[in-house]
């Protein structure tokens, strides 16, 4: 029997990467990595089962997966982005999902646009809550790492007053910046998964990790690492259809904590116009930084459920 995993060849986002590396991780080996974006075209001389778990896609028209592919559908986002939650739940789809139900989703959100045309579903979370901490017998380091703590496309001026009010100033030296962005739409998937792999390996080792990245946060939960998530300006649909039975499991602050941080027309006027600075002074953050919370859900069931439902795939 041969294997495969849905990758995004030309995702510039590590998180796709960990999420592939962590679906690679579940299989006896993998035989096929296959573009997401092209499974109705894969073709196989004999049937390839194929974790198909992720973020779904940006041409909703290549749907569904080709005959050589025998899906575990485990992990699912279906996106509002693109029409691909018109399109690819619909009807015409509707036999289709009915030959491999139950569908596992990702967020709560997908599970109903499923339910809405009576296909079974259940919430799988994430395959990154699979992943295990393989730095368990080194020592941890002290370091507190932000990685894309404030969401991206919010001014650079705001995000940097925000980490400002975040982060004290006797802390900043053992802070460190990373993002989960690359440039190079021709990576290599090895040097992809390679980068990825080291990636876990420090949150792994990590005081602390800050983010505003779900696939940073998830696999610091699933590794015991404690996660502060800044759910700050993730105000529009796309974001918030994610977010549905996955962000309980963070530590997290919220817009409240940060000024003119939604998109409500006062805020987005407030931070053109540079005048949210003087709200800053008014009041503080209030979080433990030397003995950071642990993560307040257990995920061991969730995983334990995950990992048992890919093996009865692989022995049925």
């Amino acid at each position: 029997m041969e294997y495969g995993i849905v990758i995004h060849k030309k995702s510039l986002n590590y998180g796709d990467d960990i999420q592939s590396l962590a679906a690679s991780r579940l299989l006896p080996q993998v035989d096929h990595y296959i573009d997401r974006e092209q499974l109705d075209t894969f073709e196989s001389r004999g049937p390839v089962k194929t974790l198909c778990s992720g973020w779904f896609m940006e041409q909703p028209l290549n749907w569904p997966p080709g005959k050589s592919i025998d899906p575990l559908f485990i992990s699912m986002h279906i996106t509002h982005n693109h029409h691909s939650d018109h399109v690819m739940v619909s009807e015409r789809h509707r036999g289709y999902y009915k030959k491999h139900e139950p569908i596992g989703c990702r967020d709560i959100n997908t599970m109903r646009l499923f339910q809405k045309i009576d296909v079974k579903t259940y919430h799988s979370a994430c395959l990154t809550l699979t992943l295990q901490n393989e730095s368990v017998n080194k020592s941890k380091s002290d370091e507190i790492i932000l990685v894309d703590a404030i969401k991206k496309d919010l001014p650079e001026k705001y995000r940097q007053l925000c980490l400002s009010k975040l982060m004290p100033d006797s802390l900043r030296h053992k802070v460190v910046y990373l993002n989960h962005s690359h440039n190079d739409p021709d990576m290599s998937v090895s040097d992809r998964l390679k980068h990825a792999a080291q990636l876990l390996e420090r949150y792994a080792r990590a005081h602390l990790v800050v983010t505003s990245r779900i696939h940073c946060a998830l696999p610091c939960v699933a590794m015991g690492t404690p996660v502060l998530f800044l759910d700050v300006g993730f105000n529009q649909l796309n974001s918030r259809n994610r977010f549905g039975g996955l962000i309980e499991n963070f530590t997290r602050l919220d817009n409240l904590s940060f000024p003119y941080a939604s998109n409500r027309p006062i805020d987005l006027l407030t931070r053109k116009l540079g005048l949210h600075a003087p709200r800053y002074h008014q009041q503080s953050i209030e979080f433990d930084w030397d003995n950071p919370p642990p993560n307040p859900v257990d995920m061991r069931p969730l995983r334990e459920t995950l990992i048992s439902t890919v093996n009865r795939f692989i022995h049925r």
